[in-house]
């Protein structure tokens, strides 16, 4: 049966619950918050980013795009109050070592605790001048926070109009993933991108996402984005699973990204097509 992947994006206007565990096989649940109230912490990993007002928790006051991680292993309740919204993300753990570090951290808005570097340019990686004309000016992509024990990741991309990052999956295509993989949420600032996802053609998804947009993208499932004629902010939370150690090791992410040049603007259909194919 086709997966209708609309599913899987939300326009959130208020306090609620967006992807639950079930809906990600345990790994991870969204949900946004706002006013006064509690959280029942139960050992998960989260992180939490204003979207709009201001707030405190943690003792901490935060303001718009402002992040905290807190890493997992707290129990108990914790109190908040806002007055406008924020996204919060609980991971599940994706493995069984302990924490290193106890204690939250918070990352302002501007601020970033990784690499700031371009992907998908066109000269990139000595690729020449046969992509030029792809991603010339390339996709900034920042690295807001790692989480302690690698399996939480926040990244914030600018995509300048009009360009791709290019049709690609994480794990293995196809297989019906679980609360082991890598699981991504996109949370749009500004301007707008389409999104193409599926397994197969049969459940190939269009969806347009913007301002307040919030997309999440299962592991094996193929997807790419094409940004908007004002380009595209948006953060990319992720949640990785056990030995995925992609976008954390520079060596490994040049790998990755000359795989991603070297298809272009491959259409997300011709991509489904051959990664079948491949697998007859």
């Amino acid at each position: 049966m086709a997966t209708d992947f609309r599913k899987y994006h939300r326009r959130p206007e208020g306090p609620g619950l967006h992807f639950s565990e079930d809906m990600t096989c345990g790994a991870l649940r969204v949900e946004t918050i706002g006013g006064a109230g509690s959280l029942d912490l139960d050992g998960r990993a989260l992180t939490l980013v204003v979207i709009d007002g201001s707030g405190k928790i943690l003792g901490e006051e935060l303001f718009v795009e402002d992040l905290l991680y807190l890493p997992a292993g707290s129990d108990g309740a914790l109190e908040y109050d806002f007055s406008g919204r924020a996204l919060l993300i609980r991971y599940s753990p994706a493995g069984d070592e302990p924490e290193p570090i106890r204690g939250h951290v918070v990352v302002r808005m501007g601020q970033a605790l990784g690499y700031v570097r371009t992907h998908c340019r066109g000269n990139m990686h000595g690729w020449g001048k046969s992509f030029l004309e792809f991603n010339p000016l390339g996709i900034v992509c920042t690295d807001k926070l790692w989480g302690v024990s690698r399996d939480a990741l926040c990244q914030e991309m600018v995509m300048p109009p009009k360009h791709m990052v290019p049709a690609h999956h994480r794990g293995e295509f196809g297989r019906e993933p679980d609360g082991d993989d890598s699981w991504q949420i996109c949370y749009v600032w500004e301007g707008s991108a389409r999104v193409e996802i599926g397994t197969s053609v049969k459940d190939l998804t269009s969806v347009e996402i913007q301002p307040d947009s919030v997309l999440l993208l299962p592991n094996g499932v193929a997807h790419n984005l094409t940004a908007g004629g004002s380009g595209c902010r948006y953060l990319s939370f992720q949640r990785r699973g056990p030995g995925d150690a992609a976008n954390l090791f520079l060596d490994q992410e040049k790998d990755h990204e000359r795989m991603l040049s070297l298809r272009g603007s491959m259409p997300l259909e011709e991509y489904l097509r051959t990664e079948h194919a491949r697998r007859m």
